[in-house]
């Protein structure tokens, strides 16, 4: 089963239409033997690649006088990414100048875990004069000849490997099987675990054991840990953990269960071997106290890239899917971690996410996948509430809805548990399931907790949804008050923004009262246009392909996020 919808107010991931299929898609060249994963990861063919022309191209790195064979390399087992930039191009300088294409190759290239080729590529075919300095270039972009990634000045390359450049930078990953995908979300962030999760999924049978974890993870003292990463392998495989300061302190299990006594940074340790050979992989485990809220006003923003595991999430319906940080849950997908930022209600850094329609993959402004029909709990700590005859307890969520039409049958409802964390002990529901209709913006939820003054409480927040309308659920900023200040009015006024694209111009007005900036992103979450002042903005977006945008508003009162067609 197919279908197609247009997400209104741009409020949906990225933006563009929604296929569904039956079943979760996936695409695999690899058939001659089976591929093995911890129970909680995913597998092999996760991403959507696609084929190149051809491979058969020279890469002339005119910096360091020396040429490389993109076949040659991709025969060797490794991938190849490449920056597709310009010397002009704003966003390009930006990476350029964040060190990310440095530190990639630092570790993933020959000197580190030897796991690809990286080079830029001037799509323009500019002289080394013009990438020291000379106009247009914003700057010197050799780094006085001391770059070490490889700079390639090749007009035509795109077009001779098949890779449609319709803005720069565009960021694509060859794998060994001459497919390739965009990365942007990963390269811009620097996010070395996402990449090498997309790696994974181009593993030979002539291949060591590929493992991707997370260089950090924070657990809970006295709490069972399930430890688990990602590995992708020909069988038998074979694991050896080495567990600093938990009991059991070393495993052979694939995902073993252990528990961290005392508060601290632990080192783990995985060799994961097969027959090809091993391969080794360590993390930093951060063990902390559980604590107990007792100063107010309490408030997470959720604005850290993991989820912080004083918060726990419930799968009622065992999809498979729950609450995520949005910046990991758009990840996979090659979106860039700015997009949680574009759709905050504050311009934080990210926020929560979960999937009525789990995707697939994402691309070009489309979403493949499945609904899901999900009913999620988001859990607080637990909150001790104070016997004060004086206090007036609340507290408040802001959600989002990101649906292709009005989503009727999607909810947001709040529970209570004065017990434990589990599903059967949230029987205080303090917040009817309620709807938003429409996508024009966030909305606050407030409740009165004046009921449970002298006990300790968790706050669940629950997302359900048993229709096809719905993308995901957002949510941001959940506060607990003991002084009845809690705040409801809604975040930016919509009637007060007026938005004007003169076509013929290629011009964005904005307008507003208290106007600071307006942002505009691309469905990979890229900033293609920026300005700021006050009360009227103007975007010159002559440059831009046609394609759907995601215009963030910032005014005194907030942000609004609305949707731009360039056609």
């Amino acid at each position: 089963m197919k279908k197609t919808a247009t997400f209104l107010c741009a409020l949906a991931l990225v933006m563009g239409s929604m296929s569904a299929q039956e079943e979760r898609l996936i695409t695999t060249d690899i058939t001659p033997f089976s591929l093995q994963t911890p129970s909680n990861s995913f597998g092999a063919g996760k991403y959507q690649w696609k084929p190149l022309r051809t491979t058969n191209v020279e890469l002339k790195d005119v910096l360091h006088n020396r040429t490389y064979n993109m076949d040659a390399i991709l025969k060797e087992g490794k991938s190849v990414l490449i920056d597709f930039s310009a010397v002009w191009c704003g966003p390009c300088w930006t990476l350029h100048q964040s060190g990310n294409l440095d530190k990639i190759l630092r570790e993933l290239g020959p000197e580190g875990k030897n796991k690809l080729e990286l080079f830029w590529v001037d799509i323009e075919g500019s002289s080394m004069e013009v990438w020291k300095g000379k106009k247009p270039s914003l700057g010197d972009w050799t780094h006085n000849e001391t770059w070490i990634v490889p700079m390639v000045s090749d007009a035509d390359l795109s077009g001779k490997i098949g890779v449609p450049v319709k803005f720069v930078p565009t960021l694509v990953l060859i794998g060994p099987d001459g497919k390739y995908i965009d990365v942007a979300g990963p390269v811009r962030s620097g996010n070395i675990t996402a990449l090498e999760d997309i790696m994974s999924d181009n593993i030979t049978p002539n291949d060591k054991p590929q493992v991707v974890v997370k260089p950090s993870r924070s657990v809970l003292t006295k709490e069972s840990i399930v430890l688990s990463v990602k590995v992708v392998s020909i069988p038998e495989v074979t694991y050896q953990w080495t567990i600093a300061g938990a009991t059991p302190n070393s495993s052979t299990e694939a995902t073993p269960t252990c528990v961290w006594a005392t508060p601290g940074e632990y080192e783990v340790k995985l060799v994961v071997t097969n027959k090809n050979g091993s391969t080794e992989e360590k993390f930093i485990v951060k063990a902390e106290d559980k604590i107990l809220v007792k100063t107010f006003p309490y408030k997470e923003g959720f604005n850290d890239v993991d989820l912080s595991p004083q918060w726990k999430t419930i799968d009622a319906n065992g999809d498979g899917s729950t609450w995520e940080t949005t910046i990991n849950a758009v990840a996979p997908f090659g979106v860039s971690a700015d997009f949680a930022q574009s759709i905050s209600p504050d311009k934080s850094r990210n926020n929560m996410l979960n999937w009525s329609f789990l995707p697939s993959s994402i691309d070009g402004g489309g979403i493949q996948g499945k609904s899901v029909f999900p009913k999620d709990y988001l859990i607080s700590p637990q909150i001790e509430i104070p016997n004060d005859e004086d206090a007036k307890p609340g507290c408040v969520i802001y959600a989002l809805e990101l649906s292709q039409e009005n989503n009727t049958i999607g909810t947001t409802s709040m529970y209570v548990s004065t017990t434990g964390l589990k599903l059967d002990d949230f029987t205080e529901q303090v917040l009817s399931p309620s709807v938003l209709i429409g996508s024009n913006g966030w909305k606050s939820y407030a409740v009165d907790l004046s009921k449970f003054k002298g006990q300790k409480i968790y706050v669940a927040i629950v997302h359900e949804d048993k229709g096809d309308k719905g993308l995901a659920r957002v949510l941001d900023n959940f506060t607990v008050t003991m002084d009845g200040t809690i705040s409801t009015k809604p975040i930016a006024s919509v009637a007060a923004i007026v938005t004007n694209y003169d076509a013929a111009a290629a011009v964005l007005t904005v307008e507003a009262e208290g106007l600071r900036s307006v942002r505009l992103f691309d469905t990979n979450g890229r900033v293609v246009a920026f300005a700021e002042g006050t009360d009227c903005l103007e975007l010159s977006l002559g440059d831009l392909a046609p394609d759907v945008y995601v215009v963030q508003i910032n005014t005194k009162d907030g942000v609004e996020v609305r949707k731009l067609m360039i056609q």
